[in-house]
């Protein structure tokens, strides 16, 4: 049995936004930089 991966980057399937920007909020702020602000 094959197995697929569908990767999505640009917002096309799945909006991931959100997602990314906690992700990179949270090394942001563990490295001692400001957060983005995505509201």
């Amino acid at each position: 049995m094959k197995r697929y991966y569908i990767f999505d980057f640009d917002g096309t399937l799945v909006n991931t936004f959100y997602d990314s920007v906690i992700a990179y909020n949270k090394a942001l702020k563990q490295s001692g930089l400001p957060e983005y602000p995505y509201e």
